[in-house]
């Protein structure tokens, strides 16, 4: 019910707002028609009404236009006291408004102070006239405004021929051409004109309408001639555009037949070009058919490859372990212990192979295919990996870790594995010295596990090949050299990298890098 009231309410102020703007419009028209056939009683009492209506709608320009005029009816009948108490309520009305609306109305101010000034006039008491001239004087400098300059300017005038001279008031009517000749605002200086006979009437001064009027008619001689000049110049001007056009749609034309010759040369050059790429395209279209067959065929034949290895290990794998355990009773039967670890460690090479072979081939196979990740503690996880990693030591041999305390996403399981199969590598080729863990965040998103040793390093010819599988040869018995290919892979599907420091000369550096 609140929320209605005040929509009714507002709506009301509107339609009243809007009401009393509609009738303040129509009292202004009738006090204008009576003050035109000079009645003076009908006029004022139309120009209060209206003053009074706009006042209340907060519109002070076109309220001040009307007290202004309803003031002139009261001096031109010598009601001097109505018309003074009349201009001391518009002065404080003003002030009101400039401070509720927050704007500056100097103009409306002006205009109070000039019919005060024209009180002063009719009355001869020049002192008072000067002293209201100041004031219109120091408002005008104030706002700046050119037109209230020019209201200046014919207060100033008026003053001159009433208290002083003819010539005097010429003088300052002289400034005036001026003002309005640099802002061609040319009916702005008539209307001033105008303003100065309306002056002298209001204040029954015979001598400032007859000035008035010598200035206003010559004024409207310059303007006749300055309109002819410039409508003469006008005709040279379009004469001149005309011509330019002229000129311009000869050039245009011209340009335009260039262009056509050029276009159409482009559209046969086009044309060929286009029927030269048709042709390439249909080729490479059925290049592409032809490539994509071969592809299919390819990686069909890397699939069954795929298999054929997974199902040969598994095949062959209990076999070996038959012959391992047979070779084995055998050997320790007839040869001595030497003989037959050495036997032992070729068989469990080739075991080891056919485990690796399996493993390598399910990762190729799921490259695609990312492991599912946590939310791992890396010191958690660095403090499991080390006391995992202390028995692999050889002795003199110590295991640091420089591992910050943050969480990561990450395959725990994975992550142990790489790094556990990293340890195992540095421990064999480590005598003395240490291994050291390490953790670096290196962005938002990236984490590097990095594993140091001070044993042996790897020589530089088997560095660029340490990441393919079978690429370096040798004995199955000392290891088949998958570990690396399948941990890079496992890295892949975490992903991320697996990555050797060629720059590292002190030993082995490794660089496990993981994104998440």
């Amino acid at each position: 019910m609140k929320i209605q009231a005040f929509f009714l309410i507002l709506f009301l102020s509107i339609c009243n707002f809007s009401y009393g703007q509609e009738q303040a419009k129509t009292l202004y028209t009738q006090a204008e028609k009576a003050f035109s056939t000079n009645n003076y009683a009908q006029a004022r009492t139309s120009y209060l009404k209206a003053y009074q209506a706009y006042a209340s709608s907060g519109k002070c320009k076109e309220a001040i236009e009307c007290g202004v005029k309803a003031c002139r009816t009261y001096y031109m009948e010598n009601l001097y006291n109505e018309a003074f108490d009349l201009c001391r309520g518009m002065d404080a009305f003003v002030i009101k408004a400039e401070q509720a609306q927050q704007k500056d109305f100097t103009s409306a101010k002006i205009q109070i102070t000039l019919e005060r000034m024209l009180m002063y006039m009719k009355l001869k008491r020049a002192d008072q006239t000067k002293q209201q001239l100041g004031i219109i004087e120091q408002l005008s400098e104030q706002n700046g405004n050119v037109q209230d300059k020019g209201i200046s300017i014919i207060a100033q005038a008026a003053y001159n021929y009433a208290f002083s001279s003819k010539e005097q008031g010429d003088k300052t009517l002289a400034s005036l051409n001026k003002i309005y000749k640099k802002t061609e605002e040319f009916q702005k200086a008539g209307d001033c004109y105008m303003q100065l006979i309306q002056i002298g009437k209001a204040v029954n001064n015979v001598h400032l309408v007859s000035n008035g009027y010598e200035h206003y008619m010559k004024w409207k001689e310059e303007q006749k001639a300055l309109t002819a000049k410039d409508e003469l110049n006008v005709v040279k001007r379009e004469y001149q555009a005309a011509q330019q056009t002229i000129q311009d749609k000869d050039d245009t034309i011209s340009g335009k037949q260039n262009m056509i010759i050029f276009l159409s040369v482009v559209i046969f050059i086009l044309l060929g070009i286009i029927v030269v790429a048709c042709i390439i395209y249909m080729r490479l279209i059925a290049s592409n058919k032809h490539i994509r067959n071969e592809l299919k065929e390819i990686q069909k034949v890397n699939e069954e490859k795929t298999t054929f290895i997974q199902n040969l290990s598994r095949t062959i794998t209990p076999t070996i372990d038959n012959i391992a355990a047979s070779v084995s009773r055998s050997i320790a039967e007839k040869t001595g212990p030497a003989e037959t670890n050495d036997l032992q460690k070729q068989v469990n090479g080739l075991l080891q192979f056919s485990k690796d072979i399996q493993t390598l081939t399910s990762l190729e196979n799921s490259i695609n295919e990312p492991y599912a990740t946590t939310e791992i503690t890396t010191t958690t996880l660095c403090e499991q990996i080390a006391s995992l990693a202390q028995p692999m030591l050889k002795p003199g041999v110590e295991f640091l870790t420089d591992v910050p305390k943050l969480r990561i996403n990450a395959n725990k399981e994975e992550v142990t594995n790489i790094l556990m199969h990293l340890i195992y590598n540095a421990a064999q080729h480590t005598t003395n010295g240490h291994i050291r863990l390490e953790f670096k965040k290196r962005g938002a998103h990236i984490n590097q596990f990095i594993l140091t040793d001070t044993g042996t390093g790897i020589a530089e010819g088997l560095q660029k090949d340490l990441f393919i599988p079978f690429k370096p040869i040798n004995n199955m018995a000392e290891g088949d050299l998958l570990g690396l290919p399948i941990c890079a892979l496992k890295a892949v599907k975490m992903k991320g990298s697996l990555k050797l420091d060629t720059t590292y000369k002190k030993g082995a550096r490794f660089i496990l890098e993981i994104y998440g």
